[in-house]
């Protein structure tokens, strides 16, 4: 069975018109089950989610109700937590309050049994048995950084050789580190990670 979008509804301006051209990326085939949706199906469908996560745990398998149980230690909502177990180790994350999402979108690393926990938005059709997970967004400490490099700017096009920036370190910002500089940043682990990177002066 498959699902595809109505090719005669207008675009709708946002991410709709994105979504749009994922439901139409599909072959007809004459053995197949198409079914059409319209762009106000696909609204009232994909509305209940935006609020979501998609995570996994890189390295570790635990049991459902423990894995639960430490979502709400490490996040500490003040909503609640729907937590739905949706093949391949992939769990998607229903936020009743707004508030708990950013926290954990903006929080971080998260840790579980120190295995690290990968995040993603919510998308609509996402497959769990087809998607590669192979980037994660970590902390980055720059060791033995002068002070005068200990900017905004200049750590962002150091990072680039890392992976990609996502953002640096409020204390980092104010200078107040004299040791290292941080900054999280979105790396590839099917590529070789950068254990050492030099500063020409």
């Amino acid at each position: 069975m498959e699902v595809e979008g109505d090719s005669n509804m207008e675009e709708d301006s946002g991410n709709e018109s994105e979504d749009d051209l994922e439901d139409n990326d599909f072959d007809d085939r004459e053995d197949c089950l198409v079914i059409r949706l319209t762009m106000e199906e696909k609204r009232r469908l994909r509305l209940p989610w935006r609020h979501s996560l998609i995570i996994k745990l890189l390295g570790k398998r635990i049991r459902y109700n423990f894995f639960c149980k430490k979502l709400y230690q490490i996040w500490k909502p003040i909503g609640v937590l729907k937590v739905i177990d949706i093949g391949n180790h992939f769990f998607l994350i229903r936020f009743s309050k707004k508030e708990d999402m950013e926290v954990v979108v903006q929080g971080g690393p998260w840790l579980v049994l120190d295995h690290y926990l990968t995040l993603r938005c919510w998308r609509p059709n996402f497959n769990p048995f087809t998607t590669k997970n192979d980037c994660v967004a970590v902390w980055v400490r720059f060791l033995g950084i002068p002070m005068e490099y200990h900017d905004s700017k200049f750590l962002t096009k150091f990072a680039q050789h890392i992976g990609k920036p996502i953002k640096g370190d409020t204390t980092t910002s104010r200078m107040n580190r004299d040791n290292f500089a941080i900054m999280r940043i979105k790396i590839n682990l099917s590529k070789p990670l950068v254990s050492k990177d030099r500063l020409r002066k």
